[in-house]
């Protein structure tokens, strides 16, 4: 499947790095983003039910994917405002429940 990134798709190797800079990802699905790379994002969905309650899930993403079929990979979330805090879920064919690494990220 492929997902919207700055106003085109991307299958395959993405356009994700190249310039150094992580790749917005906003409005998309985080059940979809598989393609190794750092992107940030407002409005994903699918994020942890703590911070994406309203379909409002925004900061940092890593993806980390094992081989061309994308069924093994691991994301790892960096949330961003009042409530701060890392997230790490992986893929095994299925996606398991996010998973708090960090309780507080502070300044």
């Amino acid at each position: 499947m492929a997902i919207k990134i700055n106003n085109s798709l991307i299958n395959g190797i993405p356009k994700v790095g190249t310039d150094g800079l992580s790749c917005s990802i906003d409005d998309n699905n985080l059940d979809n983003v598989l393609d190794t790379g750092f992107y940030y994002g407002n409005r994903m969905t699918n994020g942890p039910k703590e911070v994406s309650s309203s379909n409002n899930c925004f900061g940092f993403l890593i993806v980390i994917s094992h081989n061309v079929s994308k069924n093994y990979c691991v994301q790892v979330l960096f949330t961003q405002g009042n409530n701060a805090n890392i997230y790490l879920r992986q893929k095994n064919n299925t996606w398991t429940s996010w998973y708090k690494i960090n309780t507080t990220l502070s300044s």
